[in-house]
């Protein structure tokens, strides 16, 4: 069933691109379970993140696309599930430049393999790496060296 899973979550993924406005950015799809049991997921994010409105907006979205092409050919989930559109939230890893671009500048929190934690709003994500404001100065962590990053909520 894991590999029925991978081909309905990349047939979705492809389906969405059409569905979705150009604004919200895809970040993952997850199908878990088999009909009538299954669950799909959908991860949307967007640069600077998203209001409850546009997650709500973006699943209605969704929803009436997958209604349309219910039991045809163009269907992407076939058989019964349960949809759930959410949002990567703080805990999310953080791994690509998409991932810190999305973030904006809010905090972050990057442990290196190598080095200590460093924390502070992103300044910079490149193809190579990410550049975190701090207190000391601007610290440059390429990607490949970030053993976990996550984004820091204000307190």
């Amino acid at each position: 069933m894991a590999n029925d899973n991978e081909a309905v979550s990349t047939d979705l993924r492809q389906f969405l691109t059409g569905v979705v406005p150009s604004s919200i950015e895809i970040v993952a799809v997850r199908v878990a379970g088999k009909p009538p049991a299954r669950k799909v997921t959908i991860i949307i994010g967007k640069v600077g993140g998203l209001t409850l409105d546009e997650v709500a907006d973006t699943a209605s979205v969704i929803n009436q696309a997958l209604d349309e092409v219910e039991n045809t050919p163009k269907d992407p989930v076939p058989g019964e599930y349960t949809l759930e559109v959410t949002t990567p939230g703080v805990n999310w890893p953080l791994t690509t430049q998409a991932d810190f671009v999305r973030v904006g500048t809010h905090s972050v929190t990057v442990q290196p393999h190598d080095g200590a934690s460093v924390t502070g709003p992103v300044v910079q994500a490149t193809d190579d790496a990410v550049t975190i404001k701090t207190d000391a100065g601007p610290v440059t962590v390429e990607y490949r060296n970030i053993r976990k990053a996550v984004q820091t909520l204000p307190f």
